[in-house]
């Protein structure tokens, strides 16, 4: 069962001239602390404001994409056939900010209904306030419908270490408030450049 299932409720996220209607931000389970490290696990679904024949502009998309911001390509694209379709797997480790990320990306699709994303990192490398970042994870599928109806199904899952001084059930609470509100922030640029991509 889903932790604070609220997804009767709906918000709208917007950009200029886009606009997609989404189900609430839902923990897949309780926020917790576990071996010292606070895990988040959020997930949503979302109507796109999409219309085409196919997914393949947002398969581009993705593809176009994956390598922004690279610092180093340690493999890929290699054949994969781990996801629901068959598709490519890369090792990337990317330059941020505030630091470096090394993530194994997925990219699936059947050129048809079905695009999936699936990153998950291998070594999170961040400085400051976000040195306690140890892993982020995200699986982005965006599925049509027969009446022609885009779906995207956003899943992000992110460890970060407790200070010792932390009290736990403080962390929680604060960890958990900052989860929806960086997860929502990323949902509306994601959806922003996915419609676009698409038009």
């Amino acid at each position: 069962m889903k932790w604070l299932a609220v997804s009767a409720l709906v918000t709208v996220v917007s950009a200029q001239a886009v606009a997609a209607t989404c189900s609430a931000p839902v923990f897949k389970e309780a926020p917790k602390i576990e071996n010292n490290r606070f895990i988040s696990k959020l997930e949503s679904e979302c109507k796109l404001s999409v219309s085409g024949p196919d997914v393949r502009p947002i398969d581009k998309f993705f593809r176009d994409t994956v390598l922004d911001n690279v610092e180093r390509k340690i493999e890929g694209p290699v054949n994969d056939s781990s996801l629901e379709v068959p598709g490519s797997r890369y090792d990337l480790v990317y330059k941020r900010p505030e630091g470096t990320i090394r993530m194994i990306v997925k990219l699936a699709s059947d050129g048809r209904d079905l695009v999936i994303s699936d990153s998950q990192s291998k070594e999170v490398t961040f400085s400051g306030v976000l040195k306690y970042f140890k892993k982020i994870d995200n699986n982005i599928r965006v599925s049509r419908a027969a009446n022609g109806d885009f779906t995207l199904k956003f899943y992000n899952s992110i460890q970060i270490e407790k200070p010792s001084l932390a009290p736990a059930g403080v962390f929680i609470r604060i960890g958990s408030e900052q989860s929806v509100k960086q997860y929502t922030e990323e949902r509306g640029r994601l959806i922003e450049a996915l419609e676009k991509a698409s038009r």
